[in-house]
């Protein structure tokens, strides 16, 4: 990927969502434009995306704002179960360990 737009630099701190947003929009106009100027391109790094910070809250947040969010999911929890139990940042946390180390 250019060099114009790091990835995923060790990042740790968890966004808040407006900046999450903004941060999810900014790569995907980028990721469009250049699929646009060169439509052979290939983007080998894009599992980063997975799992930076601001995708992972921008995510969260629109799960949480799903019609369903009231339904468990497949680890049979809800949204609100989640950020009663254990805490959003603390969930995000253990689902970017899991992607990170290749288990999710």
């Amino acid at each position: 990927m250019s060099e114009e737009a790091p990835v995923n630099t060790g990042a740790s701190a968890w966004p808040n969502p407006w900046s999450a947003e903004r941060a999810v929009r900014r790569m995907q106009t980028k990721l469009h434009r250049w699929a646009a100027e060169d439509s052979g391109r290939r983007f080998g790094d894009l599992f980063n995306l997975v799992y930076d910070p601001a995708f992972l809250v921008h995510a969260w947040q629109r799960v949480a704002a799903n019609v369903g969010a009231g339904t468990p999911g497949i680890d049979r929890a809800t949204v609100a179960q989640i950020e009663t139990w254990i805490g959003v940042e603390a969930f995000l946390d253990q689902i970017r360990d899991s992607l990170k180390s290749g288990e999710g």
